[in-house]
């Protein structure tokens, strides 16, 4: 009689090798091994009439066969494919969002409060919970609140990407979403870039949209449109709008919350475009 000793983690196994096979003279040791020393065996593919069909026959429990559904793969919608769109990314805040106070968020800090953590991936279930874009007037001249999108399409965005040293920051981070520019082309309006004398030769009602050329840094690549004031979502169709994430785990915790579809923006930007990439 031979003894077999098998160590699986923290669990030794002795078992006698002969009464392995007493009722399965046919099959080879190592087969027996494989199977009685294993916690779980999950068959993917077995022609059903081997070594392996003996086994699962054998098997000391008892076998429950399961169905694995097919994967379900978003057919992205023709506005996306053709590059008629207008997206707005999100960036983690250092500070208070635009409608919360200095005070309010302070408290929040204290508290260890988790909402007080404005990452991209929080301000960006904020939007789809509230379905709402707020505005701001940070960088833009004259003090106006607006929400800036960018023409640009998603697969243009990697090669443009800089690291700004004056905010600590990149200027792009892959959070954000995505709206079929017809559902906005009533709200928003091209930026109008230019210098000092384009400002001044502006009316008042044309300034929210202005923005500097720049000495160091040329703006123009962003391609922006405005849109003055908060941008209430809730009216834009689920399929005219798509979410964009990094990771599986923000798309996971987005998605419930969220009208429209969440995707990873590494599946966007594979996919390929109508037009040429910038």
């Amino acid at each position: 009689m031979a003894e077999n000793r098998c160590c699986l983690g923290k669990l030794l196994v002795i078992a006698d090798s002969e009464s392995l096979t007493d009722q399965l003279p046919r099959v080879p040791i190592r087969d027996c091994w494989n199977f009685y020393t294993s916690n779980d065996v999950f068959v993917l593919n077995n022609s059903g009439k081997g070594n392996i069909q003996a086994l699962i026959e054998h098997w000391p429990n008892k076998i429950h066969p399961v169905s694995i559904p097919p994967a379900t793969v978003l057919d992205l919608p023709q506005w996306y494919k053709e590059g008629e769109y207008l997206s707005h990314f999100t960036r983690a805040i250092d500070g208070p969002c635009s409608n919360e106070s200095q005070f309010v968020w302070h408290k929040k800090l204290v508290r260890l409060d988790p909402h007080s953590l404005h990452t991209a991936e929080r301000v960006l279930f904020k939007i789809a919970y509230e379905q709402k874009l707020r505005a701001s007037s940070a960088t833009i001249r004259g003090g106006y609140k607006v929400v800036s999108f960018t023409s640009v399409p998603l697969f243009g965005w990697p090669q443009l990407t800089k690291f700004r040293s004056h905010k600590r920051r990149w200027d792009f981070a892959p959070y954000g979403i995505c709206i079929n520019q017809a559902c906005l082309s009533k709200k928003v309006a091209k930026v109008r870039y230019g210098n000092e004398g384009t400002w001044q030769g502006l009316t008042e009602s044309q300034r929210p949209y202005f923005q500097a050329k720049g000495k160091k840094i040329d703006w123009t690549v962003e391609q922006e449109y405005r849109h003055i004031g908060d941008l209430d979502l809730s009216t834009i169709p689920q399929e005219s709008a798509i979410v964009f994430v990094a990771t599986d785990a923000d798309r996971d915790f987005i998605q419930p919350f969220s009208l429209w579809p969440v995707m990873l923006f590494d599946s966007l930007v594979n996919i390929p475009a109508v037009h040429p990439v910038l």
